[in-house]
């Protein structure tokens, strides 16, 4: 086999052309994927911890008080979720625990507001203190779903900021 110059530039370029490919599929695409991730999820959990935070303030007051406006967000896990593969472990592992948590407030505020309505449309006669504790209870449980949801997501913001400040800088948030 012969080779001339031009066939040999060409296959040195198509090996460099393929290893820049590797390069962008291996590493930089799962970087990115990596850093957006992190970036929405971070922003979602600073929003819900402020949620938290006011709905446990709101409660000083009224310890029984279960906030029916509280809202947690979940719409950024929802839009990442197809690559928080690509998060390293410890992120991984505390945003999948805070976003259970914040799941189960959800769900305790539907269940709350659900026996309220159905106490409330009994007649007075028949609103036991049976039913009144057991309300109660739900509401010291709800107290505490909320203060450790918090917790964890003070737990999981560092290992998210550094996703974020961590590898060679990101081009969409400037050098």
């Amino acid at each position: 086999m012969n080779w001339d110059a031009e066939g040999t530039a060409a296959v040195v370029g198509a090996v460099v052309a393929t290893i820049g490919v590797f390069a962008v599929e291996l590493w930089l695409k799962p970087e990115f994927a990596r850093k957006r991730v992190a970036r929405v999820l971070l922003t979602e959990l600073r929003l819900n911890a402020k949620a938290i935070a006011r709905a446990i303030k709101d409660r000083e007051g009224e310890p029984d008080r279960v906030s029916e406006s509280i809202f947690t967000s979940q719409r950024g896990w929802e839009a990442v979720s197809g690559d928080i593969h690509h998060l390293p472990e410890g992120a991984l592992r505390t945003s999948l625990l805070v976003y259970a948590q914040l799941t189960e407030i959800d769900r305790l505020v539907s269940h709350f507001s659900r026996k309220t309505d159905q106490l409330l449309q009994l007649p007075a006669v028949a609103q036991t203190t049976a039913m009144q504790i057991d309300l109660q209870n739900d509401s010291q449980l709800f107290g505490g779903v909320l203060a450790s949801t918090l917790e964890q997501i003070s737990r999981t913001l560092p290992h998210l900021e550094r996703v974020i400040d961590d590898g060679p800088p990101d081009p969409l948030r400037g050098a």
